[in-house]
This record gives structure tokens, sequence and C-alpha cells, in this order.
């Protein structure tokens, strides 16, 4: 994918992704650039983890306040 386009409430928003890289067998886009008329925004990734560990107590369910 190079690039997509959709539309919500009536505005379009185009993303163009470039900067393929591997990562464990999975190309992954490192550069997207957001444009809708008037606007546009840039990301960056500089590191990407595929299946990395997530601490089991992340998904606690917070205590009652």
């Amino acid at each position: 994918i190079t690039r997509m386009s959709y539309t919500d409430q009536g505005q379009t928003e185009t993303d163009d992704f470039s900067d393929y890289r591997d990562v464990q067998g999975v190309k992954i886009a490192f550069k997207r650039v957001s444009s809708t008329p008037g606007r546009n925004t840039s990301l960056t990734i500089d590191k990407v983890e595929i299946d990395g560990k997530v601490a089991p107590d992340l998904f606690k369910k917070p205590a009652a306040p």
C-alpha cells in the first residue's frame, strides 16, 4: 500500500506510506504523510516490535473510585 484515501464527515483524507522496512518478515511503513485540504501531518516510526512482551498487570481492572 502506498496511498489510502477515505472520507469521514464529508472531508477526504489521503495517507501516503513510504520507507518500508522488513521487520521479522513483515514489511512495515516507517513514514506516513496524512493530507486533508489545508493540513498535512507527518508520522515517522523509529522502532517496531512484533509480538512484544506486555506486562499482565496492564490489563487489570482499575480499582473503584
